[in-house]
């Protein structure tokens, strides 16, 4: 068989990237120095520790906060009797009126419909942030919404009927 023709397209010897031999060849570079992802890896758990402490803090709170609302309701009936306790989690998620995400455990709705509370809204009412649906109809409540009402920041619907002076008052502010 022939041999190949080492002529490139021009018609010359392709040119080749040889160092002279006078000049010594360049020593290479030592490999860089392999880096550790432990401290990544440390600073991610220590981050993934901190949301999740923080995450239970706040379902704790959501417990102590119900049972401070309570606090501030005249409960003639007894109606709420099973919140009681420390308010830890996720006990509270089985206290009647109270509903919870069943993954986060932290309030999402709040159904105090014809109770016969009496009383007022409790100021803690704000510390419920992740509460979507806050229903006091019908449960004697009166007085003012508290302004902390605006704290609840997923809050989507509000049905608060309110005894002020012998008169009913419905108000719905969202």
């Amino acid at each position: 068989g022939k041999t190949p023709n080492p002529v490139g397209l021009n018609g010359r010897h392709p040119r080749r990237h040889l160092q002279p031999a006078s000049a010594p060849a360049a020593p290479m570079p030592p490999p860089a120095p392999r880096r550790s992802s432990f401290p990544v890896a440390a600073a991610l758990l220590a981050a993934a520790l901190l949301i999740l402490a923080a995450g239970a803090v706040a379902v704790a709170d959501d417990g102590r906060t119900l049972l401070e609302i309570k606090k501030s309701f005249r409960d003639a009936d007894n109606a709420l009797r099973d919140w009681s306790g420390d308010g830890a989690s996720p006990g509270y998620c089985s206290w009647l009126g109270v509903l919870c995400d069943n993954v986060t455990f932290q309030v999402a709705a709040l159904n105090l419909s014809g109770f016969n509370l009496g009383g007022e809204i409790s100021p803690a009412i704000g510390d419920l942030k992740s509460v979507v649906s806050i229903d006091f109809q019908s449960s004697g409540l009166s007085g003012q919404i508290p302004d902390e009402i605006g704290d609840c920041w997923s809050l989507k619907m509000l049905e608060p009927v309110l005894q002020q002076s012998g008169r009913r008052h419905t108000l719905f502010h969202i």
